[in-house]
C-alpha cells in the first residue's frame, strides 16, 4: 500500500514540478529531450544521488524516468517551406531557357 501511495502522490508532483523552478533540463538548453535523457541513463544508480535525482531520494532510477518522462518536451524540428519548390518554379526556369533560343533564331 505504501507503494501505491507513494506513486499517487508522485503523480501528483510531476506536473506542477516545473511550476516551482523544478526542471529535468539537467543540460540547461530549455528543452526536456534526448540529452537529458541520457545525461540521467549515464547517472543510473540506485545507490547514488546525481544531478538527475529529481526527486532527490538519493537515488537515480525509475522514479526519476517517471519525472523527466513527465516533463518531456523536445524541440519542433521545421522543414523550411522554401526547401520545396512550386511548380511554377520549373515553368519560369523553362521560360527563361527557352526565350533567348526562340529570341536568336528571330534575329
Amino acid at each position: 500500500m505504501n507503494r501505491l501511495l507513494f506513486a499517487a502522490l508522485l503523480v501528483l508532483l510531476i506536473s506542477p514540478l516545473s511550476a516551482f523552478g523544478i526542471t529535468t533540463d539537467a543540460n540547461f538548453d530549455g528543452f526536456v529531450d534526448g540529452l537529458d535523457l541520457g545525461i540521467l541513463l549515464g547517472e543510473w544508480d540506485p545507490l547514488m544521488s546525481g544531478i538527475s535525482d529529481y526527486n532527490q531520494d538519493g537515488a537515480v532510477d525509475g522514479l526519476d524516468l517517471g519525472i523527466l518522462l513527465g516533463q518531456w518536451d523536445p524541440p519542433v524540428r521545421m522543414v523550411a517551406a522554401s526547401s520545396i519548390p512550386e511548380p511554377s518554379t520549373a515553368t519560369l526556369l523553362l521560360t527563361c531557357c527557352v526565350l533567348p533560343v526562340v529570341a536568336r533564331r528571330r534575329r
